[in-house]
């Protein structure tokens, strides 16, 4: 069935004399002149065409239709990073002392070997000595310590003329009269030698008032002359490697930490490269020793934005006390390892310290520095990689809309319904849809629509349009909502960008348009309407006057329409439309007077045609029609004067 329409065509058939010569009668003539005024099909568009919100669907019937734009998802500002926060602990025993200061110890010839002349050639006898006391220096720094594990490593170095042999160092403690360490036997120190040995000193407690002893033989020279002074001795150094402490106690200490931590990121995001549009790292820390520490952190994946080196922060951090530093984000860049897994920001962290010279301060194993580093509010205005259903909100979008008002129609029967959505992503991502349109009609009654789709992958060059659509009779709820009817619309949601696997770009420009349609077909019955159709002017030019033909109106001669017999208006309509119409016609003579201007002919009734249960149109109605001019309005159309005489017949 095409499109519904009625169709009319009208003519004005003008009769005159037709010549006959019968006496005693004057010469008299009779000629038909056929004058169209209109042939106009008049279509359900032209019924429609000032209300935006009905349609015509092209196939007899008519509809209700919504529809708009809604604002675009900008993914340059809804690419939100989730907050991203770590804690990290740099415990005592992690610490590497720079160094504890080494014991020096000399034991002089004198002392070892009981002789009362050390000056001088001369021959050595054997002798033994047994806990023969060193003289320390320099004084240690270190009041007291207790290492969790570690070594003491002893360096000792024969500068006598002699030989020694079973030689075993003690390590003595007058507060408790204990010795704290002692070595193996040592078989042999030729004169002239140095060797070394490590101790275990795990679990050991050592204080400053330490004192070292030798305990020894020597064959002496053998009977051979030897050169003797007093500068003689042996001489034991002795440092502290690779240890940790549990509790150190004292003055002049310095520290020095080395550590890596990585700090792991949303597994959502799988990132390769991107570029801060804002957002801040935030570094918080809380030193409990007694010394001030200077720390640097280096973010190894996160680059300067015009120089290729990680962003560093550096502070300083009182002892017993905390700091926070804070630095802006924007314009930094970021670029992380994609390979499978959970990503993470690469962290090098180094911090030292020194106490002053006069300052005793005591370290325990529990003393700790502990951070704790955050990037919060952080939005990327570049993005490539991979999303894993990143979830990105949407709306609420508000909307007033206006359908017909309903009392403008005797009947109004609404049986089908559809909501299209047309989405356009210039997102490098799949992204799944899942949202509600809720609409309330102003008077307490509401209903929600359940939205849920796929948009396909798009770009910036080529946008993709993903059509998502929701029609009754599988979906009631549309027909329910158009029922309501809607004065106003909410649409909100979710959607999730990515699937994990696909790499894209995601620039600030990209982003997800909405356009949303609601419609539905109609059975209706109008009030009345009043519709304009043609105007057709006719020119009647005085007797024996000459004029050019001219398409834009219609010309008569007085010479024939003084000499008027009949006139007449024949009608033609056929009508398409299921509802019917009055068609009235009107002359207006510009040149009489106002109240004898408008002279009105008799109406043409249209009725509707007949229509099935739906109401399409299956019989058009035909209506062929004559309506004869009174004298009256003959004269309209006769020019006795000597000017152009203008005459309108207006439908």
């Amino acid at each position: 069935m095409g499109a519904r329409c009625f169709a009319a065509a009208v003519l004005l058939l003008v009769v005159g004399f037709n010549c006959a010569f019968e006496e005693p009668k004057a010469p008299s003539w009779q000629v038909s002149i056929n004058i169209p005024i209109t042939s106009q099909n008049i279509s359900i568009q032209n019924l429609i065409e000032e209300d935006h919100a009905l349609f015509s669907y092209g196939d007899g019937l008519l509809g209700l239709r919504v529809e708009g734009d809604l604002e675009p998802i900008q993914m340059g500002d809804a690419l939100v990073l989730e907050d991203i926060e770590d804690n990290f602990q740099v415990d005592i025993p992690n610490v590497t002392m720079q160094r504890l200061n080494a014991d020096l110890v000399k034991f002089p010839f004198s002392s070892v070997s009981g002789l009362s002349s050390v000056n001088g050639p001369q021959v050595v006898a054997p002798f033994s000595f047994q806990n023969v006391k060193g003289e320390l220096k320099p004084e240690q720094d270190i009041e007291s310590i207790k290492l969790n594990q570690g070594s003491a490593r002893l360096v000792y170095k024969n500068k006598l003329p002699v030989d020694l042999n079973n030689v075993v160092f003690h390590l003595f403690d007058p507060g408790d009269n204990e010795f704290d360490l002692k070595s193996p036997i040592i078989q042999t120190i030729p004169a002239g030698k140095t060797d070394s040995l490590d101790l275990d000193i795990s679990g050991k407690e050592l204080s400053r008032w330490g004192e070292w002893y030798m305990t020894g033989s020597s064959p002496g020279s053998r009977g051979r002359t030897v050169a003797i002074d007093s500068s003689m001795k042996v001489a034991l150094t002795v440092d502290f490697v690779n240890f940790r402490v549990t509790t150190v106690h004292g003055r002049n200490q310095s520290f020095y930490v080395e550590d890596h931590q990585e700090m792991p990121i949303d597994q959502q995001v799988s990132l390769e490269e991107a570029v801060f549009g804002k957002g801040f790292l935030s570094l918080d820390v809380t030193n409990d020793l007694d010394l001030d520490l200077d720390l640097a952190i280096d973010v190894n994946d996160i680059r300067l934005p015009a120089e290729d080196a990680p962003l560093t922060v550096n502070t300083r951090v009182a002892a017993n006390s905390s700091r926070q530093v804070v630095v802006p984000l924007a314009s930094h860049k970021m670029a992380l390892d994609p390979s499978p897994g959970i990503q993470s920001l690469s962290l090098s962290i180094t911090a030292n310290g020194a106490s002053r010279r006069d300052e005793m301060i005591t370290i325990n194993e529990t003393d700790a520095i502990r951070m704790k580093m955050e990037i919060r509010d952080a939005s990327l205005t570049y993005f490539r990689g991979s999303l894993d259903h990143y979830t990105v909100a949407f709306g609420p979008y508000h909307r007033t809309i206006s359908l017909p008002q309903v009392d403008r129609f005797a009947g109004l029967n609404l049986s089908d319904g559809r909501l299209r959505l047309d989405l356009i992503s210039s997102i490098d991502m799949p992204i799944w849809l899942d949202g509600f349109l809720h609409a309330e009609n102003g008077q307490g009654r509401a209903v929600d629509v359940h939205m849920e789709t796929q948009i396909e992958t798009g770009s910036e060059n080529q946008p993709v349009t993903s059509s998502f659509i929701l029609q009754t009779p599988e979906n009631p709820a549309i027909l329910d909502l158009m029922n309501l009817p809607p004065k106003s619309i909410r649409i909100y949601g979710e959607a999730q960008v990515g699937d994990g696997i696909h790499s894209g770009i995601i620039l600030p420009s990209s982003s997800l348009k909405t356009h949303y349609v609601l419609e539905t077909p109609a059975n209706l019955a109008w009030e009345e309407s009043l519709l304009e159709s043609d105007t057709l002017l006719i020119k009647i030019y005085p007797e024996d006057t000459s004029y050019s033909k001219n398409d834009e109106y219609a010309q008569l001669s007085a010479n024939d329409t003084n000499h008027l017999l009949s006139f007449s208006l024949n009608t033609e309509i056929e009508n398409h439309l299921p509802v019917g119409a009055v068609i009235e016609f009107c002359i207006v003579d510009a040149a009489a007077p106002e109240s004898e201007r408008l002279s009105l002919l008799a109406p043409i009734d249209i009725l509707p045609a007949l229509t099935d249960s739906r109401g399409r149109t299956k019989t058009p109605q035909k209506i062929v029609s004559r309506i004869n001019f009174s004298e009256e309005q003959m004269a309209k159309l006769k020019n006795h004067g000597d000017q152009v005489r203008s005459i309108s017949f207006i439908a």
